[in-house]
């Protein structure tokens, strides 16, 4: 996820698009990018908020930018939901409790929006994902989806997911993003050195011949898990 304010651009977290049609029940992932000031008062306030049952429904994971381009974002939020009615319920009861309020005042001296994005879960492959430490985000303008996602998922089955991968579907605030891949693995080094074999690979080749009149890919990113919190 690399420039916000273009992207969606992340972390996400980690994804892309795995057909067209929209199907209700996939799971979806808001995410937010954050300037901040004072890392560990941010990590505060996140704690003191998920003292709350306000929060409950949420399971969120903040990620620090470790490469990230020219993004004015330190940190990107990425919130999960297992349907729209689901983070509309938890949404609802969130910002009308008290502890928001409070959450709200705590931070806003020392962090500054920088973007939002709202993306649907089209695939998931691989397993660890939500405690993988090192993550990986592959935004991209896709012009045929489906075709993109049916290549994609041959892939994965072709090389094997030996980290986490989703594919998400940018369904709001992508300026010209509309799929965005995440890969996952436990360390920084993991992560590379999986991709580095994915890059070599016959399955990759394969699969860059399938998608290349299909897809432009935008940006790379890479993320480090700070904190993960669910309630």
């Amino acid at each position: 996820m690399r420039n916000m304010n273009k992207l969606l651009p992340a972390l996400c977290s980690f994804a892309m698009a795995m057909s067209a049609g929209l199907a209700q029940a996939d799971p979806v992932e808001a995410v937010y990018g954050f300037k901040v000031k004072d890392p560990a008062a941010f990590v505060g306030a996140f704690d003191t908020l998920f003292q709350s049952d306000a929060v409950k429904g949420h399971r969120v994971a903040l990620w620090a930018a470790e490469f990230d381009g020219s993004s004015p974002s330190t940190h990107v939020l990425t919130v999960d939901f297992d349907s729209y009615q689901a983070m509309d319920e938890a949404n609802a009861r969130r910002r009308g409790s008290e502890a928001w309020k409070s959450y709200l005042k705590t931070t806003e001296a020392s962090t500054e929006l920088t973007g939002s994005m709202l993306a649907i879960q089209r695939g998931s492959w691989g397993e660890g994902g939500s405690q993988h430490g090192a993550g990986a985000a592959f935004s991209m303008a896709v012009q045929d989806p489906a075709g993109y996602a049916a290549a994609f998922e041959k892939m994965v089955k072709a090389y094997g997911a030996k980290g986490a991968m989703r594919l998400m579907e940018v369904r709001a605030g992508g300026q010209g993003v509309t799929h965005i891949v995440l890969v996952s693995a436990p360390t920084m080094a993991e992560l590379n050195a999986y991709l580095d074999g994915l890059f070599a690979s016959g399955a990759y080749r394969t699969f860059s011949g399938e998608v290349g009149g299909i897809r432009k890919l935008l940006t790379v990113s890479m993320y480090r898990r700070v904190k993960t919190w669910e309630r």
